[in-house]
């Protein structure tokens, strides 16, 4: 079995036990080499007790957890709230855990320097490639180290020689892979490749009896005959949650609920200002939008089953939401942006797919009308959802992420 070593972020841990997209996809990795058996897997992952207990149920995945010292917690938790309550900064979340990462980076560089692995694939953060600065790691992984690219990267943080001389780019979109290509022109397109992102569809693709549905609207207060709108993921202003609302607000559908689930930043203790901006707004709208917060993604599935329409009005340039394969997963009719990868994804069989520079409040507010007024219309659009999702299985995106480290897997 080839030896391949993970090292994400050292923001959330893995196994995802406390959320994340790019979390959640190492672990549908783990969970589906766990069936096909082509990688030895190990995972560099910040240290986390219950992500220690959950692996314990691999045999074909390791872990190093890396545990902060206490005092480097204390010092990012002073740094962030610094940043954002004092500087008010609009990215206060990219300071919350520097220090942390810059420990967590020299420890993955040292164990990197003691065991030989046949793949190193780095997770989506261009800080990663520092790794590969000490202990003699670039020569030893050159030829051989990956990055698994799943938003752009604005700052190479002077790692351009090791982005350069990277093995392979396995990007989540053409457009994601398009915008390093654009930063880093020398690169050459057999460097890139695609690999799609996938979600569970034992979490997503499954239907609910009248019954479970109607005592899960209950636990939600939702009541049992509105139309709900969903909305899940980060409670952060390019995710395009404000003016989603802001429109849901001037349709004034009056049997109509629009459902936010998420947080600023998963299972965290942080609570951007926006998000703070965010709660006071649906506060004041008598209680047609309801805010649950965080919910763990192994929980998200009857959450979906009760929506009638997911709404993903991403107003930057979004890769390729895992949101968006979690609605095509569970069949439903989508509102979205034409933003980043999103159009690699749906089609406007299964979506209304609005122009996210030109009017995005209006033209969200008559989408949120037409579908509520058109029933048959989402019905068409659930068929089509259904049918994509046979292509966007974790089969297929396992063997997509195996062959881009071994072009003959068994």
């Amino acid at each position: 079995m080839k030896k391949v070593a993970i090292v994400t972020s050292g923001y959330l841990p893995v196994p995802a036990t406390r959320g994340g997209g790019v979390e959640v996809l190492d672990e549908y990795l783990i969970k589906e080499n766990e069936k096909k058996k082509y990688l030895n897997l190990t995972i560099f992952s910040s240290d986390d007790v219950e992500a220690k207990k959950s692996l314990k149920n691999y045999k074909y995945t390791s872990a190093i957890f890396i545990k902060t010292p206490r005092y480097i917690q204390v010092i990012d938790k002073i740094i962030f709230k610094f940043v954002n309550n004092i500087l008010k900064k609009t990215n206060s979340n990219s300071y919350r855990y520097i220090l942390q990462r810059i420990y967590y980076i020299n420890k993955v560089s040292r164990n990197l320097s003691k065991i030989n692995y046949d793949s190193l694939v780095l997770e989506n953060h261009a800080t990663l490639f520092s790794v590969l600065r000490k202990h003699g790691n670039f020569q030893r992984y050159f030829g051989k180290y990956y990055f698994h690219l799943h938003n752009e990267v604005k700052n190479s943080f002077r790692n351009d020689k090791y982005i350069q001389n990277v093995t392979k780019v396995l990007g989540v979109s053409e457009y994601i892979n398009s915008t390093l290509r654009k930063k880093i022109p020398s690169m050459t397109s057999r460097q890139f490749t695609v690999v799609r992102n996938a979600v569970d569809s034992k979490r997503f693709a499954f239907d609910l009896s009248l019954n479970d549905k109607n005592k899960i609207r209950d636990d939600l207060k939702l009541p049992r005959n509105s139309f709900v709108f969903l909305y899940t993921g980060r409670l952060n202003k390019e995710k395009g949650i404000l003016e989603a609302i802001k429109a849901f607000k001037k349709a004034n559908i009056e049997n109509a609920i629009f459902l936010v689930v998420g947080s600023a930043f998963f299972d965290t203790d942080i609570k951007s200002n926006f998000e703070i901006k965010l709660k006071t707004l649906i506060e004041t709208m008598d209680h047609r939008v309801r805010f649950t917060g965080y919910i763990p993604n192994e929980k998200l599935g009857s959450i979906y089953a009760v929506a009638d329409v997911c709404v993903i009005p991403s107003i930057w340039e979004d890769p390729a939401p895992l949101t968006v394969l979690e609605a095509i997963t569970a069949g439903k009719a989508i509102i979205t942006t034409n933003s980043g990868g999103i159009p690699e994804y749906v089609n406007k069989k299964n979506s209304i797919i609005i122009d996210r520079k030109v009017n995005v409040i209006c033209n969200l507010e008559r989408s949120f009308k037409k579908v509520y007024n058109d029933k048959k219309s989402i019905e068409r659009m659930e068929i089509e959802s259904k049918s994509i999702r046979k292509k966007l299985t974790l089969g297929i995106f396992y063997k997509q992420f195996v062959n881009s480290l071994n072009p003959n897997p068994k």
